[in-house]
């Protein structure tokens, strides 16, 4: 989840992002595994989204779902809802973060 926080907040803030793997001399990704890697990130949601700490996740989701939804659930509202990782709150899904994981997907779908 992480990972797609950044991913917005780059784009948020105008600024570059680039995709670095290890074993490439610092350098940047080639095209096709660039390719494969966007249309494997595409495909993901902040809801499916994991995180080592669900506190994080929490946290993370909150400061990333549609904004009509997190004015419904202040943090300490949404927060409270949850036993663990699971949320009681009903109809609580992918939908939520329909604004953020759009957000995403522009920006990955731009040229790497």
């Amino acid at each position: 989840l992480w990972c797609l926080y950044e991913a917005q907040r780059a784009w948020e803030l105008r600024r570059p992002l680039q995709l670095l793997l290890d074993g490439t001399d610092g350098g940047s990704a080639g095209p096709s595994l660039a390719l494969l890697v966007a249309e494997e990130l595409h495909k993901l949601s902040a809801f499916d989204a994991s995180a080592s700490v669900a506190g994080d996740k929490i946290k993370i989701w909150h400061q990333v779902m549609n904004p009509s939804v997190q004015r419904a659930f202040p943090m300490a509202k949404f927060k409270a809802q949850f036993d663990g990782s699971q949320c009681r709150i009903r109809g609580f899904g992918p939908s939520w973060f329909s604004h953020f994981d759009s957000k995403v997907s522009q920006l990955l779908a731009t040229p790497v």
